[in-house]
């Protein structure tokens, strides 16, 4: 069933050409466009907490680019045990424009297969990781969504998710393509940063050599060096699911100010990578050991970094409760970052974001509707792309 949810246009006065519906992975923007807009995708996992979720919206929604637009951001959930006041705290976040993804019911790691289970360790039974059939993980994601529903968060709305521990396999991308998602944004990026691949779907991917954990196959090209695959000793390339956006998840980048504090504290992994880290706060606290003036800069250095390069998305992950709990040791050294501190953090990135030309803050979806109908810097006005993505592959329901 083709769901068509009207596909954006950068003004009411320029004609619409048909949306992209399949876009191979390109270090350049859609159309020959020379200067896209450099979107910034604040995408908060777990949303455990009320009083948190409408914060990080409200600092969002109160934000002003250098042309006047509000800031909009992706908030993908967790449903186990949630509360009123976390309904009416999501609730409120679509009301004033922003997204409401998918994270699953409990946090669980979506990894398809039978054969292979990871210890328990510390003191989070979350931490189990037992290798899910794809049925177990529809059922995790369904649950989820239909949770979201029954707050008034329409299906058709309902975009996007995200697995935790960015832990997936292809069975993970079957069972999200069988509910019908517009988008994924769990894959890493590649390296460069300031080079990353613009989103793009999976059916019209490069072949990839055959290895001993993987066959030849249609395998995403942020893909490659996948934990969950490669690390495991099992085939979990991604395959083909037509018409499915991957919005690759930003790596961080420590600004070359910092590396030499940072040096005798990073793993050596960091370093090797180019002193990048996956683009989410707990990976830039727990293992880059970033305080928050280093946090602020390695975010305004990945920004600035990108915007003179190729302007690819970026898509960095929060968790809009560390901003309100201070969590337990077993974090590390997140434990001891104060939350007084981690708030200043993310409200000083929002707001240096902003004052950069060309920099807007916008939903995952939005920047699907802007690949599928893209447009200039000049010429981009986010209300017109506010929930008009065009979702091209199957879906239970739309209402």
């Amino acid at each position: 069933m083709l769901i068509m949810l009207g596909a954006a246009s950068c003004s009411s006065e320029r004609s619409q050409a048909p949306a992209l519906a399949q876009v191979k992975a390109s270090k350049t923007a859609p159309n020959g466009i020379t200067n896209p807009p450099q979107f910034i995708i604040v995408g908060s996992d777990d949303n455990t907490n009320a009083d948190a979720i409408n914060w990080m919206a409200d600092i969002l929604s109160n934000s002003r680019n250098t042309r006047g637009y509000k800031g909009y951001g992706s908030f993908y959930i967790n449903t186990l045990g949630w509360d009123q006041a976390r309904k009416d705290a999501v609730k409120r976040a679509y009301d004033m424009g922003h997204s409401i993804g998918n994270h699953t019911v409990s946090h669980i790691r979506c990894v398809g297969g039978t054969d292979w289970e990871a210890p328990v360790t510390g003191n989070h039974p979350e931490n189990l990781s037992i290798r899910m059939s794809e049925e177990a993980i529809y059922n995790e994601i369904l649950a989820a969504q239909n949770a979201m529903i029954s707050i008034g968060i329409p299906r058709k709305h309902q975009y996007g998710f995200r697995t935790p521990f960015l832990a997936y396999s292809d069975s993970t991308y079957s069972a999200a393509y069988k509910i019908g998602f517009l988008y994924d944004c769990s894959i890493n990026a590649d390296l460069p940063v300031a080079n990353a691949n613009f989103p793009y779907t999976l059916d019209i991917m490069d072949g990839q050599p055959a290895s001993t954990v993987r066959p030849v196959g249609n395998v995403p090209p942020d893909n490659q060096d996948n934990y969950w695959s490669t690390g495991q000793g099992v085939d979990n390339a991604i395959r083909e699911h037509k018409g499915l956006w991957v919005i690759p998840a930003s790596l961080l980048e420590i600004d070359p100010a910092d590396r030499d504090d940072l040096a005798q504290k990073v793993p050596s992994y960091i370093i090797s990578g180019d002193w990048s880290v996956a683009g989410l706060d707990w990976n830039l606290w727990n293992q880059a050991m970033a305080n928050e003036e280093q946090s602020v800069r390695a975010y305004m250095h990945t920004v600035k970094k990108t915007l003179a390069g190729n302007r690819a998305p970026l898509h960095f992950g929060f968790h809009s409760q560390f901003y309100f709990v201070r969590g337990d040791p077993w974090d590390g050294p997140m434990y001891d970052f104060p939350v007084d501190a981690r708030q200043r953090m993310f409200k000083e990135f929002v707001r240096q974001a902003s004052e950069l030309p060309d920099v807007f803050f916008v939903t995952s979806d939005m920047v699907i509707a802007w690949m599928q109908n893209p447009c200039s810097a000049e010429d981009f006005k986010p209300e017109d792309y506010l929930r008009k993505a065009v979702i091209t592959i199957n879906a239970a329901t739309t209402k």
